[in-house]
């Protein structure tokens, strides 16, 4: 058996902020984003964290940029799959387009220009204990990329196991079976770890979320793991234990389930699914 390698339990990052400091004078994307511009600070208390809140508050570019500082790969992944790493969406378009020999020349090109780029790390201070480097990010955006790139990977010789497959499989199947996969490894590494999702559930029947709230509870039981993710289903959101963050456009809020728009909006459709929809589109 591997011993541990620390005695601490998760939560391993401990807080994120933004450093005024940092972005005095800096103009554009993602700097204009409302989290940067307000006293933004997220501190982090239980294994799982879950950060709410509307398209364009700048959900999937923090974990972007809480993904980069861990090492992993941008465009999704772990350390592993640096190699992909794209802080810009030309990069992301083209992520896992030609991994074999041409994407090697072409390397220390694409990493240079990424590292150019502005990125929400550069406003952002971390605060660990300890530094964990173990896990990975999944984006559900590119989620058929980094497939694509574990199949291929494993059929040319570059990966020591047979090919998973995902590409085979429906959406969600590809989803959970990742998860799996990625889970059991870190059950069986016992090593202190991350793991970032972005919007998990996009592929998932809500009987297929609970399986995936299933796979969290065994995957933290044991205080190893770290879970944040980014998400607009309120079944993920009612995680029991999880920490629960409303971004806005003054920073970040602590809220509970009830308080999110999310659930609210549920509940208004659950009592009256019909009536619901004709008065919005009544106006």
């Amino acid at each position: 058996m591997v011993r541990k390698t620390t005695s601490l339990r998760a939560p391993f990052l401990k807080r994120v902020a933004v450093d005024p400091e940092r972005i005095e004078g800096r103009e554009g994307y993602p700097f204009d984003l409302p989290i940067v511009r307000g006293e933004f600070e997220i501190v982090f208390e239980t294994p799982v964290t879950i950060i709410v809140g509307e398209n364009g508050t700048g959900k999937s570019t923090l974990l972007e940029a809480i993904a980069e500082t861990a090492g992993f790969g941008t465009a999704g992944g772990s350390r592993d799959h640096r190699l992909a790493d794209d802080a810009t969406e030309r990069h992301r378009n083209s992520a896992f387009e030609d991994f074999i020999e041409p994407m090697r020349r072409h390397r220390s090109r694409l990493l240079d220009d990424a590292r150019s780029d502005p990125r929400l790390t550069d406003a952002l201070r971390f605060a660990w204990l300890p530094k964990v480097g173990q896990g990975f990010f999944f984006r559900a955006e590119t989620f058929h990329r980094l497939a694509r790139y574990l199949d291929e990977a494993a059929l040319s010789g570059l990966a020591l196991h047979l090919p998973p497959e995902h590409l085979k499989m429906s959406h969600a199947e590809g989803f959970i079976d990742y998860f799996a996969m990625r889970f059991e490894q870190a059950r069986r590494n016992r090593r202190p770890c991350l793991f970032i999702f972005d919007e998990p559930e996009s592929a998932l029947s809500p009987k297929r979320q609970l399986d995936f709230i299933r796979m969290l509870r065994d995957l933290t039981a044991e205080g190893l793991a770290q879970v944040i993710i980014a998400s607009h289903s309120p079944l993920l959101m009612a995680y029991p234990g999880s920490r629960l963050f409303r971004l806005t456009r003054g920073g970040a809020e602590p809220c509970t389930l009830r308080e999110t728009e999310h659930f609210q909006l549920l509940r208004e459709f659950c009592v009256d699914p019909q009536g619901f929809v004709e008065a919005f589109l009544q106006g």
